[in-house]
């Protein structure tokens, strides 16, 4: 079951937030959630 371990390792990386990846993902989703908020009212 290699290639599980390998997408569970690409998938969890997102969210490490040690990570270089998981640090820009959650700035961006971030932003973008709250960009959605203020000019949606």
């Amino acid at each position: 079951m290699l290639i599980f371990e390998s997408v569970d390792n690409q998938i969890f990386g997102l969210f490490d937030l040690s990570g270089r990846i998981g640090v820009v993902f959650l700035l961006s989703s971030h932003a973008t959630a709250y960009a959605l908020f203020r000019f949606r009212r």
